[in-house]
C-alpha cells in the first residue's frame, strides 16, 4: 500500500521534471530542476526598500526541498546560472520551497 508521502512525491514529480515545466539551472553551483515562475512574479511584483536602496523581486522559483537541502534564509546570497541574488523571501508548500530573489551587484 502506498503512503501519502509517496503519492505526493509522485504528483510533485509530474510538475518538477524537464519534460513538462521545470528546467535545469545551476543554483549555487549545483544543477537543479527548478521552475522559474514569470507569471507569478508579474502578479506578485513587489518592491522592497532595503538598507541600501529600493529593490524589485527579480526571480521567483520553485524547487523540491529534497533537491535544495537546508531552507535558505532571508538575506542569504543565491546564484542562478552565475547571476547573483539575495534571498528576499522563502515559503514552504508541501515538499517545495518557493524562493523570491532580488538582484545584487557583485
Amino acid at each position: 500500500m502506498l503512503k501519502l508521502k509517496d503519492l505526493l512525491e509522485s504528483d510533485l514529480n509530474t510538475f518538477i521534471n524537464t519534460d513538462d515545466f521545470s528546467e535545469i539551472h545551476k543554483v549555487n553551483g549545483v544543477d537543479m530542476e527548478i521552475i522559474i515562475d514569470k507569471e507569478q512574479l508579474k502578479e506578485h511584483a513587489s518592491k522592497i526598500i532595503g538598507d541600501d536602496g529600493l529593490y524589485e523581486v527579480n526571480v521567483l522559483f520553485y524547487v523540491k526541498k529534497s533537491e535544495y537541502g537546508i531552507k535558505p534564509v532571508c538575506g542569504e546570497r543565491i546564484s542562478i546560472d552565475g547571476d547573483k541574488f539575495k534571498c528576499y523571501d522563502v515559503n514552504e508548500e508541501g515538499m517545495l520551497y518557493i524562493i523570491e530573489l532580488v538582484a545584487i551587484d557583485s
